[in-house]
């Protein structure tokens, strides 16, 4: 009697539990109607579609001095914050939905005071331009709300397109290093690359393709694939694999093969551990092995491989730049490294030691910004990506370790740019957890509802049980 009277008891804690979580999720979901879920859609095309070399190209001053403030900031952007302003006004109290996101995203606040003091310093103390702040950090925040109250329909179209725009830029970057044609030019600064082989395609800069198409395949390796058939998993999954190699992302490279390896020898133990295997799954892996050994093997006798082998004998003095930039900090004294030095300062020093940026964004910010806001941005930045690990399924782990492993070996988001931002549309939509969970599922069964039930008002149980026994 004690076992099923505390039974109940904890059917009905589960039950309110589940309640609460679903009329707050309910309360902060996005409004239903057509116009938010073409905005969505929009924003991923932005995202994935639109790079900084192609505003660039459209005469649009996105990462060139001078143009006007509308210039400097990437049009998802522009989008994400009319889609957040627009949600918000629709809703017919406002500030209590403002109120909701607000309890239910309480990481982010973290995150947005980091930013804050991050800002600050940057524009008032440092007299620093604002908008690489904006396109870096502020897109991802408000993603993450976005996606986070879409609704499950809108998501799955979100996925499907980011597959096609995946494959597209994939495609694309294959015909280009087949070609020579760049759908569009490589420009640093104001000068045109004529003589870099790498593939620009939709994403734009190189390195950038080569960071998010990693991430989506690490996606489409721990489940991001559900959306579409196998067939189409496995030929996206190769297809951008074979675009790696036209992006010359050496790290990108290295990173994604050693996780992919330590994915796959972790999945091997299981097996052998005694989990079930899908027969199927297993009898197209033995078929499939032997036609990838000779697939690369035709392609390393084609050449294919030649340009980014070499890229990994000579480096053009990547490696000798990033061990440069730490003998950075000895031309600094204590309170420029802990407040941040002035900016010409370092440039004059970049300049005088042959460094073209700083391939590190850990030492980007502290040689930027100063150690002390770094550290508060940094402890901002890590609730972000808890947060994002925690809305995500628990794989998405696995993409949050690559981009940090990246980023520490690269500009990446010490610079202005949306690899932030393409980090939290895959996670948020192609490792999206499922409608309806297991703890959903477990306090949903007929004897939880009726151990639920029993502890409802007197006059309300008999409606219940009718309704369950029907």
């Amino acid at each position: 009697m004690k076992h099923r009277l505390a039974r109940r008891l904890h059917a009905g804690r589960g039950m309110s539990h589940l309640s609460v979580s679903t009329r707050r999720a309910s309360r902060a979901a996005l409004p239903g109607t057509p116009l938010f879920s073409v905005l969505l859609l929009l924003n991923v095309v932005l995202l994935f579609a639109v790079s900084n070399l192609l505003l660039g190209r459209l005469g649009i001053r996105y990462e060139v001095a001078g143009g006007a403030l509308w210039e400097k900031i990437h049009p998802a952007t522009w989008l994400a914050l009319l889609t957040l302003a627009l949600a918000m006004f629709a809703r017919p109290g406002p500030v209590v939905w403002l109120n909701t996101l607000v309890a239910r995203y309480q990481p982010l606040l973290i995150f947005a005071f980091g930013w804050l003091v991050l800002f600050w310093h940057a524009v008032i103390d440092l007299k620093l331009p604002f908008t690489p702040l904006i396109d870096t950090f502020v897109l991802p925040m408000v993603l993450v709300v976005l996606l986070a109250a879409a609704r499950e329909s809108v998501l799955k179209r979100a996925a499907l397109l980011i597959h096609v725009l995946m494959g597209a830029n994939a495609a694309l970057g294959l015909f280009e290093a087949a070609t020579g044609w760049h759908f569009t030019p490589l420009i640093i600064g104001d000068l045109v690359q004529t003589d870099d082989w790498r593939a620009t395609a939709l994403l734009g800069h190189p390195l950038n393709n080569a960071g998010v198409t990693a991430l989506y395949l690490l996606a489409l390796a721990t489940g991001g694939g559900r959306d579409i058939p196998r067939g189409a998993l496995i030929g996206l999954f190769a297809l951008n694999l074979a675009a790696m190699n036209v992006f010359g992302g050496r790290v990108a490279f290295v990173l994604l093969l050693a996780l992919l390896a330590v994915i796959g020898l972790m999945r091997f133990g299981r097996v052998l551990a005694g989990r079930p295997v899908s027969l199927s799954a297993a009898a197209l892996t033995l078929a499939a092995a032997p036609l990838l050994v000779i697939a690369v093997l035709g392609l390393y006798e084609a050449g294919f491989f030649e340009r980014f082998a070499q890229r990994f004998v000579d480096d053009a003095g990547s490696a000798r730049a990033r061990l440069i930039m730490l003998e950075l900090f000895r031309h600094l004294p204590a309170r420029a490294v802990l407040l941040g030095p002035d900016a010409e300062r370092i440039a004059d020093l970049m300049r005088r030691e042959g460094l073209i940026g700083l391939e590190s964004f850990w030492v980007a910010f502290v040689l930027t910004y100063g150690l002390a806001v770094s550290l508060v941005f940094f402890a901002g930045l890590g609730a972000l990506l808890f947060h994002l690990a925690r809305l995500a399924r628990p794989v998405a782990w696995w993409l949050v370790v690559f981009f940090l492993l990246e980023a520490s070996t690269s500009v990446s988001i010490s610079a202005k740019g949306t690899g932030l931002a393409a980090l939290v549309v895959i996670a948020l939509v192609l490792l999206r957890k499922e409608v309806g969970g297991a703890q959903a599922s477990r306090w949903m069964n007929p004897a939880t509802r009726r151990a639920a039930a029993s502890r409802l008002p007197r006059q309300l149980s008999p409606l219940f049980t009718r309704g369950l026994r029907s």
